[in-house]
C-alpha cells in the first residue's frame, strides 16, 4: 500500500517544482532524490528484519526511512537565506516533525559554515545535499554531522563546506531520537552565539539560576536570561522558562529582586521580564521600578545636589554614603527598559551624578582631576577604587564607556560635548585587536569593557567608515575568536560572567532599544 502514498508525494512535489515536464528524466529522478533525501529512518524493529540507523544512508529493510511529505515540498519550496537563524521543533511522537530541509543558493569558492545546536538528550543530524541527484536519482550527501550521543548536555553539530560549483543545494536536518527545538546558525557571530548559549544551558543550576565568582544571584541568571531573550529563544524553552521562575522567586515586598544586593540585581532583573514581553510581569516591572526610583540617592536619603553621591546608585538601598558609576548606569538600564517617563526629575538627577563622574573641567569642576574627557568609577576627586593603574583618579576604559552610554540612557543628545569628549577618549585609547584590555586597568572586567564600548557606539550612532565602525567590528572579531571550544569565554572575574558578557556584546539590541514600544509601563 505504499505505492499510491508515494505516488501522491510525488504528484505534490512536482506541482510544488511549478517545472514538471512528463518526458523529461531529469526531473523524475529529481523527485525520486526529494523523497529520499527528506526520508526520516525509523530506526525501529519492523517484521522480519530490522532496520539499521545509517544516517544518512539506506538499508534492506526502510530504504532512506520514512517519508516525510510536509519536509519535501518545503525543501522545494522554502529558502534558508545563509547568515540567518532558523529554528524548529523535532519530536519523537508521530505527528511530530521529523525533517527540516530548505534550498539555498551557494556561491564556488566561498567558504560556508553550519552549525546546529541540538536540544538537551534529543540526538538531530545536518546534512548538506548536492542540488542535483545521482545517475540513480539517489541523493549526493556532500557534508554532514552525525554524531551519534545524546546526554543531560546539548550539543551541536557543525559542518563546513566550500562548492566548486554555484547552484542550489539543499540543507536538511534529521531527528533521530528525543525531542525539542534546535537552532541553526551560519554567520560566525551567530555560531558564536549559539555555542555561548549552549554553553549557558549546560550550566544552570536545576532551580534554573547560574553561578558566578559571587556564588549563585538573581544578576548572573538575568544577563544569561537575557542573552537567551535577545536570541528570540523564549519561555517556551525550559532554559528560559526555569531561569524566570528563578529570577521572580527572588521578589520582594518593596517590588525589588534580588538576593545579594539590591539594587544591582533589580536593574538586571527588569531586563529580562522587559525583554520577554510577557504582560502578567507588568505589575513586577512597574513595581521594580518604582523601588529604583525609590532608592536613588536624593533628597529622601537626606542628600542635597552638593553631596558628591547625589544623583546616582550604589549596590544597596538605603546608602546614602555609597554611589558609583557602574551601578548607575544598571540602574538607568533598568528604568529606561521599564520605559519610565524621560521627563521624570529621576533622569536629571542622574545626569548631575553622571557629571561629576567625568574628567572634564567644563563641565566638572568641582570634581575634575585630568580634563581628559573620560569618566571614573566615582566622581574623580572622590573616587575609592580602580582607575589609571590604580590611581583612582585616572579615567579607564569600562567607565568611560559606561559614561557615554549613561548619558544618552538620560536623553543627553549624542553631540554634546560631554558625550563627544568621552567618545574621543575612548578612541585615544583605543587598543589594537591584538592587544586589547580595559584601557587603564588591563585585562580587568574585559567583557564588561567590551559591552559597555560596542554599545555606547551603538548609542552614539556608527558612521560608514569612521574609527566607531572599526572598532566596533575588531570588538566583535575578538570576541569570537577568544571563544573556546565548549561554547564559554574566559576572565579573572569567572566564565559565566565573561560569558554572558560576550554574547550581550555580540548582540545588537538590548531591551533599552527594542522593547521600546511597551507603553503599558506608563
Amino acid at each position: 500500500m505504499a505505492c499510491p502514498h508515494v505516488a501522491g508525494i510525488a504528484g505534490l512535489i512536482a506541482d510544488a517544482m511549478n517545472s514538471w515536464t512528463y518526458d523529461s528524466n531529469e526531473t523524475s529522478l529529481k523527485v525520486k532524490m526529494l523523497i529520499s533525501m527528506t526520508a526520516s529512518e525509523t530506526n525501529r524493529a519492523g517484521e522480519g528484519a530490522n532496520p539499521t540507523l545509517d544516517r544518512g544512508g539506506k538499508d534492506r529493510t526502510e530504504g532512506y526511512g520514512r517519508i516525510c511529505a510536509d519536509a519535501a515540498i518545503e525543501a522545494v519550496t522554502l529558502n534558508y537565506t545563509v547568515g540567518t537563524i532558523a529554528s524548529e521543533a523535532l519530536g519523537v511522537n508521530p505527528t511530530d516533525k521529523k525533517v527540516w530541509a530548505r534550498w539555498m543558493d551557494l556561491t564556488a569558492g566561498e567558504r560556508y559554515d553550519f552549525s546546529l545546536c541540538v536540544p538537551e538528550n534529543a540526538d538531530y543530524d545536518i546534512y548538506l545535499f548536492n542540488g542535483t541527484p545521482d545517475a540513480n536519482g539517489d541523493p549526493i550527501i556532500l557534508e554532514r554531522s552525525i554524531t551519534a550521543a545524546t546526554g543531560a548536555t546539548d550539543i551541536t553539530e557543525d559542518i563546513t563546506y566550500t562548492p566548486t560549483l554555484s547552484g542550489t543545494y539543499y540543507l536538511v536536518v534529521k531527528w533521530v531520537t528525543g525531542d525539542g527545538t534546535f537552532y541553526l546558525a551560519s554567520s560566525p557571530v551567530d555560531i558564536s552565539i549559539m555555542k555561548g548559549l549552549q554553553y549557558l544551558r549546560n550550566t544552570q543550576n536545576p532551580n534554573g539560576s547560574w553561578t558566578g565568582s559571587y556564588g549563585v544571584n538573581v544578576g548572573y541568571t538575568s544577563l544569561a536570561t537575557l542573552a537567551f531573550l535577545n536570541y528570540g529563544i523564549d519561555e517556551s524553552d525550559p532554559t528560559v522558562s526555569k531561569a524566570m521562575d528563578y529570577i521572580l522567586s527572588n521578589r520582594h515586598a518593596d517590588g525589588s529582586i534580588w538576593n545579594l544586593a539590591s539594587n544591582y540585581e533589580t536593574s538586571l532583573a527588569i531586563l529580562p521580564l522587559v525583554a520577554a514581553d510577557n504582560t502578567s510581569y507588568d505589575a513586577d516591572i512597574i513595581a521594580a521600578r518604582n523601588f529604583l526610583v525609590d532608592i536613588q540617592n536624593d533628597e529622601g536619603e537626606g542628600l542635597t545636589n552638593s553631596d558628591w553621591t547625589y544623583g546616582g546608585w550604589g549596590y544597596y538601598n538605603s546608602s546614602p554614603d555609597l554611589s558609583d558609576l557602574s551601578n548607575t548606569q544598571w540602574s538607568l538600564m533598568g528604568l529606561d527598559a521599564a520605559n519610565l517617563s524621560k521627563t521624570d526629575n529621576t533622569w536629571n538627577k542622574a545626569e548631575m551624578y553622571i557629571t561629576s563622574c567625568q574628567n572634564l573641567q567644563v563641565t566638572n569642576p568641582v570634581y575634575d582631576v585630568t580634563n581628559d574627557g573620560g569618566f571614573t568609577y566615582q566622581p574623580p576627586s572622590i573616587s575609592c577604587c580602580w582607575g589609571w593603574w590604580e590611581d583612582p583618579s585616572q579615567s579607564y576604559g569600562a567607565m568611560t564607556a559606561a559614561g557615554v552610554w549613561s548619558l544618552r540612557l538620560t536623553d543627553v543628545d549624542k553631540d554634546d560635548q560631554r558625550v563627544q569628549a568621552g567618545l574621543d577618549w575612548l578612541r585615544d585609547h583605543y587598543a589594537p585587536i591584538d592587544t586589547v584590555q580595559n584601557p587603564g586597568i588591563g585585562n580587568t572586567y574585559l567583557y564588561y569593557y567590551l559591552l559597555s564600548f560596542a554599545k555606547s557606539l551603538i548609542m552614539t550612532e556608527i558612521p560608514v567608515g569612521s574609527w566607531q565602525e572599526t572598532a566596533s567590528n575588531d570588538i566583535t572579531n575578538y570576541i569570537v575568536d577568544q571563544q573556546f571550544d565548549d561554547g564559554h569565554w574566559t576572565s579573572a572575574e569567572g566564565d559565566i560572567f565573561a560569558t554572558e558578557q560576550a554574547i550581550l556584546a555580540l548582540q545588537p539590541t538590548f531591551p533599552t532599544f527594542n522593547h521600546r514600544f511597551l507603553m503599558r509601563f506608563n
